[in-house]
């Protein structure tokens, strides 16, 4: 079973209440430069083993993925033991300014793309119903699962055409008590970090 452990951590974010989501980017961007490699490999690791618990409960087959940019909870590992798995992973493409689906087919089908991220080349998702979870990432988290990203609306675009079930990764000094937020920001139903699982909504 999935424990809800949602709580305030004392031990994050006080100096980040009431920043203006400027501020606060700069602040989460510079400590994501200064990450180590083992940080990332071992928190990154954790929250794995926290989602693949979460789908196991849940018992989702289709899921859309992220790949991860430097300084994000990394993902390539998980999406490849996926996909072995036989689970349907899906990716995002950037088309425009919207978020193109693609099927994962292997890391050989990824090209890079926009951001220096690698996108997918394989058959488009013709129906978002398909999916049934999807996996955000994010520059900062609040507690009550309101999510801050990088400013150009790809996700809260893609979210409002959805109902999957929303799962937000990210680390613990990037979750805030409190986020400013604004009526097209989509909120999450579960949050993941390397020390805990926060359940939000009706699908816990």
């Amino acid at each position: 079973m999935i424990v809800n452990m949602k709580r305030i951590s004392l031990l994050i974010n006080v100096k980040y209440e009431d920043m203006d989501k400027k501020s606060l980017r700069k602040i989460i961007y510079a400590k994501r430069k200064d990450l180590s490699l083992s940080f990332l490999e071992d928190a990154s690791e954790k929250i794995a083993d926290s989602f693949e618990l979460v789908l196991k409960e849940k018992g989702v087959k289709s899921v859309l993925m992220y790949m991860a940019l430097p300084g994000e909870v990394q993902t390539k590992e998980l999406v490849e033991s996926l996909f072995r798995r036989g689970l349907q992973i899906w990716l995002p493409k950037v088309v425009g300014e919207n978020l193109e689906i693609r099927a994962f087919e292997g890391m050989e089908s990824l090209e890079k793309g926009s951001f220096g991220v690698y996108e997918p080349t394989g058959r488009l998702c013709a129906d978002l119903s398909e999916i049934e979870m999807i996996v955000v990432p994010g520059v900062a988290f609040s507690v009550d699962g309101d999510r801050m990203g990088y400013g150009k609306g790809y996700y809260d675009r893609l979210l409002s055409q959805t109902n999957a079930i929303r799962v937000g990764f990210c680390f613990e000094f990037q979750l805030v008590e409190n986020l400013p937020v604004e009526p097209h920001d989509k909120s999450m139903d579960i949050l993941l970090t390397e020390n805990q699982v926060i359940v939000l909504s009706q699908y816990s």
